[in-house]
This record gives C-alpha cells, sequence and structure tokens, in this order.
C-alpha cells in the first residue's frame, strides 16, 4: 500500500513538472509560428486575410462558450448557439484557405499567364464569398440567440423583484 503511494505521488509529481515545462514551451512555439507567419504574411502583403480568421475566430470562441454557458444554465438555446459557433469557425477555416489560394496566386503570378490563374481567382472568390455567408448567418443566428436569452431572463428578474 505504501508502495502505490510513493509511486502515485511521484508519478503525479512528474506530470505536474511535465505539464509546467510544457505549457511555457506550447506558448513559445505559437510565438515562434506566429512570428515566421507574421513575416510570410507582410511579405505576401496577407494582412487582411489573417485579420479576418483571427476575428471570425474569436467570434467562434465567444459563440461555443456561451453555448456552453447557456447549456450549464438549462437553456434550450445552446444548440443552436453551438451551431453558430460551428458556422463561425468553418467561416474562419474558409478565410485561412482563401488566403492560402491568394497565396498561390501570388506565387505563380510570375511563372504562369493570367488566363490559367483565373480559375484560383474564382475559387478563392467564391471561398471568401462563402467565408462571409457562413459569418453572417451565424451572426444572424447567435443576435437572435442572445436576444431571446437576455429578454427571457429579464422577464423573469422583473417578476422577481414584484413577487
Amino acid at each position: 500500500m505504501f508502495f502505490v503511494v510513493r509511486q502515485t505521488r511521484g508519478l503525479n509529481l512528474l506530470i505536474r513538472v511535465f505539464i509546467t515545462i510544457l505549457r511555457p514551451l506550447v506558448w513559445l512555439l505559437g510565438l515562434v509560428y506566429l512570428l515566421v507567419e507574421a513575416r510570410e504574411m507582410f511579405v505576401l502583403q496577407q494582412l487582411a486575410s489573417i485579420t479576418v480568421f483571427a476575428v471570425f475566430a474569436l467570434v467562434a470562441s465567444f459563440q461555443m462558450k456561451t453555448s456552453q454557458l447557456l447549456m450549464r444554465l438549462g437553456n434550450h438555446s445552446s444548440i443552436d448557439a453551438f451551431r453558430a459557433g460551428i458556422l463561425m469557425f468553418v467561416a474562419a477555416l474558409f478565410s485561412m484557405v482563401d488566403a492560402a489560394i491568394d497565396v498561390i496566386i501570388s506565387s505563380l503570378q510570375s511563372e504562369i499567364s493570367s488566363i490559367l490563374l483565373l480559375p484560383f481567382f474564382v475559387i478563392g472568390w467564391l471561398i471568401n464569398l462563402s467565408s462571409v455567408i457562413l459569418a453572417l448567418v451565424s451572426a444572424e443566428l447567435f443576435i437572435k440567440i442572445i436576444r431571446i436569452s437576455l429578454l427571457s431572463d429579464l422577464r423573469s428578474a422583473s417578476t422577481e423583484s414584484f413577487s
């Protein structure tokens, strides 16, 4: 029994040390990746694409956390909030695909004629259009959910204060 307790404490200590080392390492690797991407982004002038991706990803994260909160509160709108978050996340992914297509176009522009690049332009435009439509649908759905949830909470709070 004592041996098992010592092993568990040792394993617990090892896990804590590993996590203590891993957490800053993950942030450091993320920072290095962002610095490399930032250099490439400025060289290729992809600032707008990465900004759109970041905004969509942040909004998707907010929508997902809100759906979690609504689920914990027992609100039936949590499923729709989750759907809105998924739509926004897909919009963020589409914006990154659009940025990748822009990089392909800029790298091939000097080697291939403009006529041959036309399909890339069309595909990139359609993906960007899809990204914006998904983001707008997600925002519209989420605003409706928030409005309904807030109004029901205000109604219940007003009836409780008068009771």
